[in-house]
């Protein structure tokens, strides 16, 4: 870990009252959990794109629904 991170992890653990071990966890648990997420989109989007007329209309209505509750950052 280079030292101008390592010093920012330091401060926010302090800040948040936390472990340093234990924000790092936190961060990994939360990286990890967003990369299976994104894996599984790209491969349902690969399916998708491959072979669209095969999609179940009643799936692509439950993408939709799911999709507006989803809290989307850019």
């Amino acid at each position: 870990m280079s030292a101008p991170l390592f010093k920012e992890v330091t401060s926010v653990a302090k800040e948040l009252g936390v472990p340093r071990s234990q924000l790092i966890r936190t961060a990994l648990h939360d990286f990890l959990r967003r990369r299976r997420a994104e894996e599984i989109t790209a491969a349902l989007n690969r399916s998708w794109a491959a072979h669209p007329e095969e999609v179940d209309p009643f799936l692509q209505y439950l993408v939709y629904e799911g999709m507006k509750r989803t809290e989307w950052r850019e």
